[in-house]
């Protein structure tokens, strides 16, 4: 149960659907803020779970990565030249 809107990290990682290490590595990298106001413990606020929501798991896994990007496969853009004609 969240204390005034806040949440633990294990309660957390099941609203975003991710695993409570999951959850930690992005607090480590700075992905995700937290509310130390009882020192040793990390919570998360309400809103704070729907901005990661939002901005960081709407974009993730390969499938969006690729569809952002010109596909691999595809020619480089060439620019058109003439060669001279050996004759």
């Amino acid at each position: 149960m969240p204390l005034k809107g806040l949440y633990t990290v294990n309660e957390a990682a099941r609203l975003l659907e991710l695993t409570p290490g999951a959850v930690r590595n992005a607090i480590h990298r700075g992905a995700l803020a937290v509310d130390q106001s009882i020192p040793g413990r990390n919570f998360i606020a309400a809103a704070e779970i729907e901005r990661y929501r939002r901005e960081v798991l709407g974009r993730k896994g390969w499938a969006t990565a690729r569809t952002e990007q010109r596909p691999r496969s595809a020619p480089e853009p060439s620019v058109e030249t003439t060669t001279p004609e050996v004759g």
